[in-house]
């Protein structure tokens, strides 16, 4: 126990940010903020008047701003995943 506070401590600031993040897309409460923000944005794009429509069917501009999003949260997931590792092989030594 003592080895993971020491490490959590010594953490980096940048370290900590992809923490904060990765912890966040792997919750529910992202699952949910994306479900209603993408049903809003369909939703939007379909029944608002044609001028206010900003990314009509098939939504190619949400397309690239998930593909985008999930090469940033796949980083920030790979990033703890190897802190992680290096943590377990401290711990194993």
């Amino acid at each position: 126990m003592d080895l993971e506070r020491k490490a959590l401590t010594a953490t980096h600031w940048s370290e900590r940010i992809s923490d904060a993040i990765g912890a966040f897309a792997g919750s529910l409460w992202f699952v949910l903020a994306h479900v209603a923000m993408f049903t809003a944005w369909a939703l939007w794009n379909a029944l608002a008047s044609p001028e206010l429509r900003f990314d009509p069917y098939p939504y190619g501009l949400l397309t690239f701003i998930v593909s985008l999003e999930d090469v940033l949260i796949a980083t920030f997931v790979l990033i703890k995943q190897n802190r992680m590792a290096a943590q377990s092989d401290q711990r194993d030594t």
